[in-house]
Parts: structure tokens; C-alpha cells; sequence
């Protein structure tokens, strides 16, 4: 009763929706940056692959391993790298038999990033989080492609990278893909902002 109180929540005049200024926008949005600075996390980077300098990086493939057609809930990071000036295409999985070697040999020499996005959460797709079907076979795609020229990158599970792509020279931990994660993100790689995020446990 105290706290219900001292918030004012037994007024008769109050609105749980208050009217939020600019200079509150502006601070929320800041904070947010902050937030998603502080959470995103490296967990490998041999040879500064995650480094995306303009000199040796022009085209990247962004290739969305989730369960349908995802690749539109990224369209927020296609569009910082656009900005940056890359050449940039995003697509949904990278199924091994669908392309074949043929299929990965072109990607190898068309791209000069390849970017695994991993979208899962425990309601995306419900039931169980490991990889089947279509998702599956990226995986062999991705593990056939030049370790330095890929990218992993988990948004919500972050143990895809661990499982999928142990061997990969660049991955890292979001935890979530709102469009501030996604501009936080575009912005470090192209510009090496660091991201402060630590890893709970130790990898092997």
C-alpha cells in the first residue's frame, strides 16, 4: 500500500501512459546503445576478422539461419552496412544441397564477408532449438566456406556459435535483435568500437 502510495498509483488522476519529452527520447534511445554496447560479446576474433575495413571488404553476404523466411527482421543492420558503403545481400539458410559445391565456390569468390546469422529464442521456433531441416544443412555450407572470410552471429541463443561453428574466426553473442542491437553492432564492426560484453563461462 506504502509503495502504491508513493508512486501515486491510488490517485484517482493517474495514467499509467506518461507523455515521454524529446530530451527523454533522446535518453532512452542513449541508454539502449549503452545497454546493448555493454551486453553484445566477442567470443572469437583470430586475426581481426571481425574488423570489416573498407580497403579489403567490399561485398557481404548476410545469410539469416532460422527456421522461414527471417531475413526481413534484419533489414535495420542491411541498412547501416549500405550507409557504410558496402555491397551488401541478405538471404534466408544456405542449404548445402540446394546450392552444392558449385553453389559455394561462387559465394566464396563473389563475397568477401559471409556473415551466419543465427535467429532463435525459446518462442522462435517453439519447441526445440537445435538446428533441422534446411537450417541443418547451412551448417555444411557454412563449415565448407574459408575460415577467413566467415562470421558468426547469435541472436537470442547464444550457444549456436558454441555447437555450430567452433571452428569459425569470428563469432559473436547478441541477445537480442532490435534494431538498436543491430545499429550498435554495424557500428562497432565497421568502426572497431569495442563491445564489453563477458562471457559467463569458459570456452574450451
Amino acid at each position: 500500500y506504502n509503495l502504491k502510495k508513493k508512486l501515486g498509483l491510488l490517485n484517482m488522476n493517474y495514467s499509467p501512459i506518461q507523455e515521454l519529452s524529446e530530451t527523454d527520447f533522446v535518453n532512452h534511445k542513449e541508454k539502449a546503445a549503452e545497454i546493448a554496447q555493454n551486453a553484445i560479446t566477442v567470443t572469437s576474433n583470430k586475426d581481426n576478422i571481425l574488423s570489416l575495413d573498407k580497403e579489403n571488404v567490399k561485398d557481404i553476404l548476410l545469410c539469416v539461419v532460422a527456421e522461414g523466411n527471417q531475413s526481413n527482421n534484419f533489414n535495420t543492420l542491411v541498412d547501416e552496412f549500405k550507409k557504410e558503403g558496402f555491397n551488401v545481400e541478405i538471404k534466408d539458410n544456405l542449404p548445402f544441397f540446394s546450392v552444392g559445391y558449385q553453389g559455394l565456390n561462387d559465394v566464396k569468390d563473389r563475397y568477401d564477408r559471409i556473415i551466419f546469422i543465427f535467429n532463435s529464442a525459446p518462442s522462435n521456433p517453439w519447441g526445440s532449438l537445435a538446428l533441422s531441416g534446411d537450417e541443418a544443412l547451412t551448417m555444411w555450407s557454412a563449415n565448407m566456406l574459408p575460415f577467413n572470410k566467415v562470421v558468426s552471429i547469435t541472436f537470442g541463443d547464444p550457444y549456436k556459435n558454441i555447437i555450430y561453428m567452433p571452428r569459425t574466426w569470428g563469432r559473436i553473442n547478441c541477445y537480442s535483435s532490435d534494431k538498436v542491437t543491430q545499429r550498435v553492432l554495424a557500428h562497432g564492426l565497421v568502426n572497431g568500437t569495442e563491445f564489453n560484453g563477458k562471457l559467463p563461462l569458459k570456452i574450451n
